[in-house]
Parts: structure tokens; C-alpha cells; sequence
């Protein structure tokens, strides 16, 4: 007889003995025999209470970073914190909870250091307008590029202006000049064809393969 009954009821419930023949049957059994506590923040329910309690630390705990109080809406925390943030930066629309936080935040966002001096400025664009006025004294004489000395112009150009010529010694400050000056080695022209060379020999092999001559 009790297995006939598991055939035709074939959902048991998780904390008895019964069985049923719906899903839904037995969730409303769960409900009304076993869930002795509810959420009262939403639909859950729950055997025990400390399982009730779990649930709403886990999904309805929002602490306040700043107090003691806690919400159980993410929003509502958010509104509240921001009666926290009491210190403004005076550089900026940052705020924060105390001097100390916002101290920090200015070290990290408002601290430009120039490169050649011991100043510092409060944002980028004050201490490159300083670089450029107190520091930038030499120009590249190929680019738009400044440095603050000589040597540095001479690195520069040593590293991004040295194009010399694979065929003699000279030295260009751009691939163009460089490349228009090598013309300047092949001046000997084939009598047959628009193929100009460096040497009259070489010429001449080219007129033996190409021309048959």
C-alpha cells in the first residue's frame, strides 16, 4: 500500500515522510507544516529562525562604511554615507569622511612633480605650462621637440635624427634627405634602359645579362 501510494504521489517532502502529486502540493505542505519563519524583507521562508537570520545578513545587510547603522536597501546605505563625507577637496568635487582620507587623495591626484626641478603643481596642465616657461630652453632643430639642455637635443637627435648613408660616411637628420642623397651615387646611367648604377662595371655586367651585350 505505501508503495503504491510513492507511485502515484512522486514528490516527497524534503522534512517528513509525506509524499504528493504536484510540486506545487508539496511546496504548500512546506509552507504550512514545516516554514516557522519568514523573511520580512521578502517572500522566503524558512525551518528556523537562525536560518531567517542568515538570510537576512547575507541578502539584506548593508552596513554603513563610516557607523554602526546598517540598511537593508544598497540605496538607502548610499544615501545615508554621504552625510559622511563632510571634508571637500579644494581642488576638485571629491569628498570625504575626514581630513586624513582627503589628505591622502590629494598626495595621489593633485601631486605633478616636474622632471628637472623640485616643484610640484596641483594639476598636469600647471606643471607642463611650468616645464615649458622655466625648463624647455633648447629646441630640436628637425622636430617640434624642446629639452631642458643641449646634451638633451643632442641625445635626442643622436637617437631619432641619425640616418646615415649605407654608401659613404655622411649623416641625414631625416630618412628623406638621406634617401635623396643616395641618388647622388648612382650617376652612371645604362645607355639601353632608365637603370642607373654606382660603378661603370657594374653597369656593364648589367648590360651583359639584360641587353646581351
Amino acid at each position: 500500500m505505501q508503495e503504491n501510494r510513492k507511485l502515484q504521489n512522486r514528490f516527497e517532502c524534503l522534512y517528513c515522510d509525506e509524499w504528493f502529486v504536484t510540486d506545487e502540493d508539496r511546496n504548500l505542505h512546506n509552507r504550512s507544516k514545516h516554514m516557522k519563519s519568514s523573511c520580512m524583507y521578502c517572500d522566503e521562508l524558512f525551518l528556523t529562525e537562525e536560518e531567517c537570520h542568515r538570510h537576512n545578513f547575507d541578502e539584506h545587510y548593508f552596513p554603513c562604511r563610516h557607523c554602526g547603522d546598517w540598511f537593508t536597501d544598497e540605496e538607502e546605505r548610499e544615501d545615508h554615507e554621504k552625510e559622511h563625507l563632510v571634508v571637500d577637496c579644494p581642488h576638485c568635487k571629491e569628498s570625504f569622511p575626514d581630513v586624513s582620507h582627503m589628505e591622502y587623495h590629494c598626495y595621489h591626484a593633485h601631486n605633478f612633480r616636474c622632471l628637472y626641478c623640485s616643484s610640484s603643481f596641483l594639476t598636469r596642465r600647471e606643471k607642463d605650462a611650468h616645464v615649458l616657461k622655466v625648463h624647455l630652453i633648447a629646441n630640436c632643430p628637425y622636430c617640434e621637440n624642446s629639452y631642458a639642455s643641449r646634451a638633451l637635443v643632442m641625445e635626442h637627435c643622436d637617437e631619432k635624427h641619425y640616418f646615415p648613408c649605407n654608401y659613404c660616411l655622411l649623416c641625414f637628420p631625416t630618412d628623406e634627405e638621406r634617401n635623396n642623397h643616395r641618388f647622388s651615387h648612382f650617376s652612371i646611367k645604362c645607355p639601353h634602359c632608365t637603370r642607373f648604377f654606382r660603378k661603370k662595371e657594374h653597369m656593364k655586367g648589367h648590360c651583359r645579362e639584360h641587353h646581351n651585350l
